[in-house]
Parts: C-alpha cells; structure tokens; sequence
C-alpha cells in the first residue's frame, strides 16, 4: 500500500480555538489533498465524538495523535477510549519529558519502561503507542545515541514517528533511519531544511522550500510499508500555504507504484 499523506494538525494551531473551528479546519485539508491527519494542538472542550463526526463528514482520516504524556502514564485507559470513538490506533508522544532527558543512559531506560508497560497495555486493544523524535535523540548519551537506546530497549510493539527535519538538525540520516525502524515506524513528519544564510540560523520550511531529499524518504516508506507521511511545519508566516504547498510538492516527486 501506497503511504497515505497528510498534515500535522500542530502546524494550525493558532486556529484551534474551539471544537467550532475544527470543521473549516478538516475541509481545509481536504481541499489541500490531505488523506489523514495527526491530531495535536486541541482545545481541552474538544471531545472525541465531535472529532468522528468531521472525520466521517470530511473524509480525512485521524492516523494518529500526539497525546499529553500525563495522561498516557496516568490516564491511558480513558485516553485509548477516546481514540478508539474517533477510530485511531496510535497514540503518539510528541517528545520525551525533561526529567528522562538528563543525558543518563539510565534516566532514558526509565522512559523505555514506560514505553513497554504503555505498548504492552495497549496491545489487547490493538492499539500502539509512538515515540516522535527531535534533535537530542540523535546525541549520544553513554556512548550511543539516544534513538538507538530506544530502539534496542523497546519492545517491537512500540512504534516510531520519524521527523526528517529533526533528524537532520540532529546531524542523522533520515534514509538510515527508515531502514533502522523498519516497521515499526507508522508516521513520517515531513518539514524542509534551508540552511543558514549570512550568518543566521537555519530554518524549517515546507518540503520543497529546502535540502532534503523528500523523493528518496518516499520511496523508502513506499518499500518499508510505512502507512502515513504528515506535513509539520511548525514555524511560519502562512501555515496554510505551507501546508497546501508541501503537499503538492510531495505529490509531484512521490508517484506511488
């Protein structure tokens, strides 16, 4: 199957007033060409029967979601209820909490056992939690990357999301990282680098509007049986346009077999 593509609702944050907003929002995407959509960003008055009804409406569906860690520790039976209303398997960590992100090999291991207990709990559901990578995954810590500690200590039923922008700022290689999570990676966010420019810092974009190679991160997914791409733009001027724009470029270097 062809990876289906889409948008990280983050990236219309500043939208997100209330569940009223939500409709315009959906039909949105559509429009843009989005077949999914990874929930983030929602106001707490958002509740999951709303979210099934526009998912139903509109068409788009929801792959998955970055959800509160508090509530995935604390709360996870409520919170799986709540996603299995508006028909979504993977509940998604946006990044690890500071307190497991000390530089200790050990500090990370407690971390992977939340990881474990969370994904085994999840199982009998036929759900999966996911780990959603930033820059700092890709220091070491004790000699090894961060990444590969979560790699090699989690249980295979822990799934990855893996963000190529934050990959690359982190001085790794998206395409090896494909290959390292296998399987197990269900979502890729797909963001642009531009490299600095007269002495400023670099900058995220929308795919297209830097240097990374999208077409063979495609490709890759296609041969991997990755399920779902999302564009994430997380800092711009016209969310909209850099949604709608990283869409079509995908679209027009991605031609699915």
């Amino acid at each position: 199957m062809p990876v289906s593509l889409g948008a990280q609702l983050y990236t219309l944050r500043k939208e997100l007033t209330g569940s009223g907003t939500l409709p315009a929002i959906f039909e949105f995407l559509k429009k843009a060409g989005c077949e999914v959509v990874e929930l983030a960003a929602l106001p707490p008055c958002v509740v999951p029967q709303r979210l099934a009804a526009i998912s139903a409406d509109t068409g788009v569906k929801i792959c998955s979601t970055h959800s509160p860690f508090e509530r995935i520790r604390d709360g996870l039976d409520s919170l799986a209820d709540e996603h299995q209303v508006f028909d979504c398997s993977i509940i998604g960590i946006g990044s690890m909490p500071p307190e497991f992100n000390m530089g200790s090999p050990d500090d990370i291991k407690r971390f992977v056992d939340i990881l474990n207990k969370t994904a085994d709990a999840l199982k009998s559901r036929g759900m999966s939690v996911m780990y959603h990578n930033h820059a700092f995954e890709f220091k070491k810590a004790g000699g090894k990357r961060v990444m590969d500690i979560l790699l090699e200590n989690t249980v295979p039923d822990v799934a990855f999301s893996l963000d190529v922008y934050w990959a690359h700022v982190g001085g790794a290689s998206a395409e090896e990282y494909i290959d390292k999570m296998g399987s197990r990676l269900k979502v890729m966010h797909l963001k642009d680098y531009k490299p600095a420019l007269f002495g400023l810092r670099h900058t995220m974009g929308a795919p297209g509007d830097g240097v990374l190679d999208f077409r063979t991160y495609m490709q890759k997914a296609d041969a991997r049986g990755v399920p779902y791409a999302v564009v994430e733009v997380d800092k711009t001027k016209d969310p909209r346009t850099a949604i709608e724009r990283g869409i079509k470029f995908i679209k027009e270097i991605h031609k699915p077999q």
